[in-house]
């Protein structure tokens, strides 16, 4: 029953972080599409807080994550509430690039028109920082379980030593 519960868990584990990479991959794409526009506000918005390195890094280490030896509970709520808040990024991100798209496709006087993204930018902020508290909260998971694992095996082992 034991491991049937693990694999659960596991295969949660999984989900989460095949959902966060393939919306990564999607952020990454608007990211450029949005800086290939040319929108000031936004790109400066991009580069100042440098949340796509941010979500690389995250990713990334996602991907190197032991799954097998980090699976718990706590960390597959961190890995959801992550999942959360990087999806809300990827709506915005796609919201402000489908409306420098569309504002790009219309041919009379589309240097004149233009989009404020002021609250868009508020919003994203926000998400970041919630991203970089998350993101703390998920290394501090990580952390702890691998102190209790290191503490089991020296447990382990002293128990093994004084049969």
């Amino acid at each position: 029953m034991a491991h049937v519960l693990t694999m659960i868990g596991v295969d949660l584990t999984l989900k989460c972080i095949n959902s966060i990479t393939g919306t990564t991959q999607t952020i990454y794409g608007l990211i450029s599409g949005i800086k290939g526009e040319k929108q000031i506000e936004v790109t400066k918005f991009l580069t100042d807080t440098d949340i796509e390195a941010t979500i690389k890094v995250l990713e990334s280490l996602l991907q190197e994550l032991d799954v097998d030896k980090h699976t718990s509970k706590t960390l597959n709520l961190c890995l959801t509430e992550m999942e959360e808040v990087i999806k809300e990024i990827n709506v915005i991100l796609k919201m402000i690039h489908d409306r420098l798209l569309f504002n790009n496709s219309l041919y009379v006087l589309k240097s004149w028109r233009s989009w404020k993204f002021t609250e868009e930018i508020e919003k994203l902020g926000k998400l970041n920082e919630i991203l970089h508290n998350r993101w703390k909260l998920l290394r501090d998971v990580l952390a702890i379980k691998e102190s209790l694992q290191k503490q089991e095996i020296v447990a382990q082992v002293e128990e093994e030593s004084l049969l």
